[in-house]
C-alpha cells in the first residue's frame, strides 16, 4: 500500500528534521511511501514531493494542498513539532493489520519530549485525534479529508464526527509512538492564535444539531479528556464541577 505523509510546515530547520525521521522510519518498513511537504520552500529528496505554498492561508488550507497531491492509499496528517521515534510506523502498519474494522481512524498514542504520555480527547463525547493513518477510503466515505472552512484550529474533531456519522470511529494504537512538543514560537504563534476562536464558531455551526445539548459558551465544556487511569478520572470529575474547575486546570 502507498502511504502519503502530509507535512505543512513555516520552519525549515523543523521541517527539515521532522522530514529525516520521517524518511528513515518509513523506509525500514514500507517500499511505498511520500513525504508531501507543503510549505513556501522545497526540501529534496527522493520520496519527497514539493507543493510550494507561497502565500500560507493556515495549517487546513495546506493540508488539503497536500491532500490533492497526494497519491497514497492511506493518509497520515503531520506537523513539525511531531517526531516518530523507532518503530512508530511498523507499529501502526501492525495496529492497521489487525484491525478489521470498515472507516477505521488509527490514532498514533502521544508524548511529550518529557516522556509524559499525553491525554486522549473527546468532542462531544466522539473521540477524535490529530495525528493519525486513515484510509483514502475512509476519508472519502466520510465526505472528505480536513476541511478548509477551518484555518487552523477543529478540522481534527470535524473530520472525526464525519467518521463517527457513518459507524466508524477511532482505534488508539498504543505501541505506535509519536512525541509532540507544541511549544510556541514567533512564527508559530502568528499563524495560528488568531483563528481559534473563529474555527470554533464555523465548528459549531456545523454540529449545531450536537452543540445544542451542550453550554458552548467556554470550548471546554465540548472538548474534553478521555480518563484511562483512576486519577484522571478523578480530574475529569472535578472537569465536570464548575467550583472545581479552577482545581483541575492545575492538575495538568
Amino acid at each position: 500500500m502507498l502511504v502519503s505523509v502530509i507535512l505543512p510546515s513555516l520552519r525549515k530547520q523543523e521541517a527539515e528534521e521532522v522530514v529525516h525521521l520521517i524518511d528513515n522510519e518509513l523506509s525500514v518498513c514500507s517500499d511505498e511511501y511520500e513525504i508531501i511537504l507543503v510549505s513556501p520552500f522545497p526540501i529534496h529528496g527522493d520520496r519527497i514531493v514539493n507543493v510550494v505554498e507561497t502565500t500560507p492561508k493556515g495549517v487546513l488550507n495546506a493540508m488539503q494542498l497536500g491532500y490533492l497531491k497526494s497519491k497514497g492509499d492511506y493518509i497520515i496528517p503531520w506537523s513539525d513539532d511531531a517526531k516518530p521515534v523507532k518503530g512508530s510506523f511498523f507499529q501502526m502498519f501492525e495496529c492497521i493489520s489487525n484491525v478489521h474494522q470498515e472507516n477505521t481512524v488509527f490514532a498514533f498514542r502521544r508524548f511529550d519530549s518529557s516522556g509524559r504520555r499525553l491525554y486522549e480527547w473527546q468532542v462531544f463525547g466522539v473521540h477524535y485525534a490529530g495525528w493519525f493513518c486513515a484510509s483514502r477510503k475512509t476519508i472519502n466515505n466520510a465526505g472528505g479529508f480536513f476541511s478548509a472552512d477551518f484555518v487552523n484550529f477543529w478540522a481534527d474533531p470535524d473530520f472525526c464526527l464525519r467518521v463517527n456519522e457513518i459507524g466508524g470511529g477511532v482505534h488508539l494504537c498504543k505501541s505506535a509512538v509519536i512525541l509532540v512538543d507544541q511549544k510556541d514560537d514567533d512564527v508559530k504563534s502568528s499563524n495560528l492564535s488568531l483563528s481559534f476562536f473563529d474555527d470554533y464558531r464555523t465548528f459549531l455551526r456545523k454540529w449545531q444539531g450536537l452543540a445544542s445539548a451542550y453550554d458552548v459558551s467556554d470550548w471546554e465544556n465540548i472538548n474534553t479528556v478521555i480518563p484511562e487511569t483512576f486519577s484522571e478520572k478523578v480530574r475529569f470529575i472535578f472537569s465536570r464541577i464548575k467550583p472545581l474547575k479552577k482545581l483541575w486546570r492545575s492538575m495538568f
